[in-house]
């Protein structure tokens, strides 16, 4: 009896040192492209961010940053779209966002990690963004190509 709490509760304590997993979204705040918390209960959510990228469908970075993340975990979001981040650099610079093809935007480090998925649709002068779930099938497959395109052995010594 004494083994299953111990169990119980050493898979409790593992379990809250989980780093967090926050879904974003698109928006627009301020008539710029941003990345907010899904949930408001995470809009202050505090990272050590090491790097941001916002992937388009063809598995390329659309922009990227990259930042130590060894310094003072702070509140990250939002993150707008092409301005870096205080205290990282851009790795890969912001190109135009085009309507109708799929984006991932992943980003955190080793205390947590953002993600989320959009696509924006334009109607005249008029632009919306529609939320994806990550987890739908388009998202994944784009994720899994991102990460094996991150992984090819050509690509890490650039």
């Amino acid at each position: 009896m004494n083994r299953a709490i111990a169990a119980l509760a050493a898979l409790f304590l593992l379990a809250s040192c989980q780093a967090p997993n926050i879904l974003v979204h698109a928006a627009f705040v301020g008539g710029a492209l941003a990345f907010v918390a899904a949930d408001p209960d995470d809009s202050d959510v505090r990272l050590c961010l090491q790097d941001a990228v916002v992937v388009d469908d063809r598995a390329e970075p659309a922009w990227e940053v990259e930042a130590p993340g060894l310094g003072e975990c702070r509140p990250v979001l939002p993150i707008i779209y092409g301005r870096t981040p205080e205290g990282a650099s851009a790795k890969v610079a912001p190109r135009r966002i085009e309507p109708g093809r799929l984006y991932l935007f992943l980003g955190g480090g080793s205390d947590g990690q953002l993600e989320g998925a959009f696509a924006f649709s334009r109607a005249g002068r008029r632009t919306t963004v529609r939320n994806v779930d990550p987890e739908s099938p388009e998202a994944r497959a784009l994720r899994s190509r991102w990460w094996a395109r991150r992984q090819d052995p050509a690509r890490l010594g650039r």
